[in-house]
């Protein structure tokens, strides 16, 4: 019983931080796509291409910090 509480706690000290840094990452994805809502609707990546594109928003947050 010593062993499987062992690996249970091992696991769970391997999945619970990479779950936290997705669950991080995709909230900070999807609050930059917003910044496209900035943008006015006629230069919006989806008036253009019909449909959306996730993580341009992290692209055109980049492009504006470096520029």
């Amino acid at each position: 019983m010593g062993s499987l509480r062992r690996y249970l706690v091992a696991g769970l000290l391997v999945w619970v931080p990479l779950g936290v840094t997705l669950l991080v990452v995709r909230v900070l994805v999807n609050w930059l796509d917003g910044t496209l809502l900035l943008l006015p609707p006629d230069y919006r990546p989806e008036a253009w291409l019909g449909f959306t594109i996730p993580g341009l928003g992290v692209v055109l947050s980049i492009a504006i910090v470096f520029r």
